[in-house]
């Protein structure tokens, strides 16, 4: 098929619960192709920033509005801001996730009226109210068009910044433990005001009802909240909840909390029993197992020919520092960098204590399940992004068969993509992928309601409270 790496404005005067009606109505459609973009760092290639126009474009204004005007172009449901919690080397070799993600979030919602944003942010690295506030605002400043996406944390380098020295990281396990908790009190946040416990009646002069606001008294394992947040109700009931680990641990927290399920899948066939498996843990929660979009990462390099896709490629390698690529695959791959060279092959598995691994393990698990296909040098590991999603060279045809075959499949209901450089790549693929999938009647060719929840085929949620 192709020549790819792998094998083969919101209505804000509606009355109270307008919103609600409105999702529960849209949540009925057939299934349908879901595209989010990761915008990680202005693109995913390590030598990117030497190949564009301005490399300083990521702490800028103009960078991120115009992100938003070509996914919001494309009809994608929204775009991923990652978030880099300290510096992961001294110097930096390439662009970074320097601005906060709700900042980001909100300079792209004011030039945009339907694309949504997902922003992350840790539970290791932040207190509940907070999170609840900043999440909430933007979905009220965007019209119901927040999510946000739960991270635990992989970077035990940036823990003296928050008062923990690295010896005493948390485990895995001891992160999620948190994070359960962590997700449980922000939802209760967001739900301690009534849909129309805002009033704002001007003539009886009642502003808020107060039997429509809520305490949520939460006393747990690690936090104690009294409550309740200090904003109402948001458009689409709360922010969407979006989930990346893989781990077992991540699988539960995804299958008890997640609308959206943002993770690594390199083999159709694993990525279609993952698939299931998350949506059949749902439904042990009660939830309905369809009501969650599965959406893998997707990194997609589209030229007009093949030949072209590799050629743009291939340029962007030859600036590549392999040296430093090396360094950084070793690590990713749970290997010693000191005992690896780049024209020779894997070991047959991780050197490093797999307990002190503090990356995702369910990372870890993709990463060596694409490294150790074709016994490649990691010289041609570095080339072909082993450490990060699954990676696709070709023309639109072909990308465009790929993706169907894949949802055809329900080994997705979507993708998060990723490009070389953005928004040079955004463009190219909603220039020449996208109206290919919406020939084929994929995907969309305008949005089905105001919010990202509308967006995603959700219901407008249940209260969560104690």
């Amino acid at each position: 098929m192709s020549s790819t790496t792998e094998t083969a404005a919101p209505n804000r005067s509606a009355a109270p619960g307008a919103h609600r009606r409105a999702s529960q109505r849209r949540a009925v459609r057939s299934r349908e192709l879901h595209l989010s973009v990761n915008i990680n760092d202005g693109g995913r290639h390590p030598a990117g920033w030497r190949a564009v126009s301005d490399p300083r474009a990521f702490l800028t204004l103009e960078h991120f509005q115009e992100l938003g005007r070509v996914a919001e172009r494309g009809t994608f449901d929204a775009i991923l801001i990652p978030d880099g919690i300290g510096l992961a080397e001294l110097p930096p070799t390439r662009p970074w996730m320097a601005i906060e993600p709700t900042i980001a979030m909100t300079a792209m919602a004011a030039v945009t009226t339907h694309v949504g944003f997902i922003g992350t942010a840790s539970t290791t690295f932040n207190e509940p109210f907070n999170v609840a506030r900043r999440f909430a605002a933007v979905d009220h400043i965007s019209g119901g068009r927040a999510a946000w996406n739960i991270v635990t944390s992989l970077a035990p380098f940036a823990a003296a910044s928050f008062g923990l020295d690295a010896e005493s990281f948390p485990t895995p396990a001891a992160r999620y433990r948190r994070a359960a908790e962590f997700v449980d009190v922000v939802l209760k946040l967001w739900s301690s005001w009534d849909d129309d416990a805002l009033a704002a009646d001007q003539a009886t002069g009642t502003f808020a009802l107060a039997d429509g606001i809520h305490p949520v008294n939460h006393a747990g394992e690690h936090f104690t909240v009294h409550g309740p947040l200090s904003l109402p109700r948001t458009p689409q009931g709360r922010p969407v909840l979006v989930q990346a680990g893989a781990s077992p641990e991540g699988v539960d927290l995804s299958a008890r909390y997640a609308d959206v399920v943002f993770t690594a899948a390199t083999d159709i066939e694993q990525a279609r029993s993952a698939c299931a498996d998350v949506k059949a843990q749902a439904a042990s929660y009660g939830r309905d197992p369809e009501s969650i979009k599965y959406l893998p990462g997707l990194y997609a390099i589209v030229g007009g020919t093949e030949e072209e896709a590799n050629q743009k490629f291939d340029a962007l390698n030859d600036l590549l520092n392999f040296d430093h690529e090396l360094i950084r695959v070793a690590e990713m791959l749970g290997l010693d960098p000191a005992g690896v060279r780049l024209d020779a092959h894997l070991p047959d598995g991780p050197t490093i204590d797999q307990d002190s691994y503090t990356l995702s393990r369910g990372f870890l698990k993709a990463a060596w399940d694409r490294a150790r296909e074709g016994n490649p040098t990691f010289r041609e590991l570095v080339v072909r992004n082993v450490t990060g999603h699954r990676q696709i060279v070709g023309a639109p045809e072909q990308i465009a068969d790929n993706i169907q075959t894949w949802f055809e499949a329900r080994a997705a209901d979507g993708f998060v993509l990723n490009f070389t450089t953005v928004p040079d790549g955004l463009s190219e693929f909603v220039d020449h992928v996208v109206p290919i999938l919406r020939k084929r009647g994929l995907f969309r060719s305008e949005y089905p309601g105001n919010t990202l929840r509308d967006s995603f085929g959700l219901a407008y949620p249940a209260d969560h409270r104690s």
